[in-house]
C-alpha cells in the first residue's frame, strides 16, 4: 500500500520550470530618438530581425528625463522635440521548444509596444494600431512608474532558435510632457 502511494505521488509530481534571464534591466540597447520615423517608407521595417540599424546608437537603460533614474540615458532634449523613442535588442535562444513564455519586467512612464522579430507581443497605454512618431500614450496614472512584470506567450513561430530581435517603441503623453521613464 505504501509503495502504491509513493508511486502515485511520483506520477503526479511535476518539476518546477526553470527560468533564464535573457538580459537584465539596465542593459544597453540600440537606440534612436523619435525625431523621424525609424524606417521609411515601410514604417514597420525597423521592428524586423534583419533590419539594418546603423542609424541607431548604443545607449544604456533606463531612459528618462525629470523622473530621475539611477544611471541610464537622460533624454535632456525630448520635451517639446519628440514624443517617442525606438529601441532594439538582440538575444539568442538555443531551443525554442524549451520556452513556454517570456516574462517582461519593466517600468514605463507613459506607454510602450513590444515586437518580437516583427510580431507584436505586448503593449501598455498605447491604443494606436499603427504607431508613428505622432502616436501618444494615454496618461500614466502612477508617477513615478513602478516596476511590474507581465507574462507573455509569443504567437507560434515568433520566437526562433538562434538570434531574435526585440523592438520597442515607447511614447510620452504629449510633446510638452514634463517626464518619461522606461526600462525592460
Amino acid at each position: 500500500m505504501i509503495t502504491r502511494v509513493v508511486l502515485l505521488g511520483m506520477l503526479f509530481c511535476t518539476l518546477p520550470a526553470t527560468a533564464a534571464q535573457l538580459f537584465p534591466m539596465g542593459s544597453t540597447w540600440r537606440f534612436r530618438k523619435g525625431t523621424t520615423e525609424a524606417s521609411t517608407p515601410n514604417l514597420a521595417a525597423w521592428r524586423a530581425a534583419g533590419f539594418n540599424d546603423a542609424a541607431f546608437s548604443d545607449a544604456p537603460a533606463p531612459f528618462w528625463y525629470t523622473d530621475v533614474r539611477s544611471g541610464g540615458t537622460e533624454l535632456t532634449d525630448m520635451q517639446n522635440s519628440y514624443t517617442c523613442v525606438f529601441l532594439r535588442k538582440s538575444f539568442n535562444v538555443s531551443d525554442v521548444s524549451q520556452v513556454g513564455g517570456l516574462r517582461l519586467t519593466y517600468f514605463i512612464d507613459d506607454g510602450f509596444i513590444v515586437w518580437l522579430n516583427g510580431v507584436e507581443i505586448y503593449r501598455e497605454n498605447v491604443s494606436d494600431a499603427n504607431p508613428t512618431i505622432s502616436t501618444l500614450a494615454a496618461n500614466q496614472a502612477t508617477d513615478p512608474a513602478p516596476t511590474v512584470s507581465a507574462n507573455v506567450v509569443p504567437p507560434a513561430g515568433a520566437l526562433v532558435n538562434g538570434a531574435n530581435q526585440l523592438a520597442i517603441q515607447f511614447f510620452n503623453t504629449s510633446l510638452a510632457s514634463t517626464d518619461i521613464g522606461f526600462d525592460l
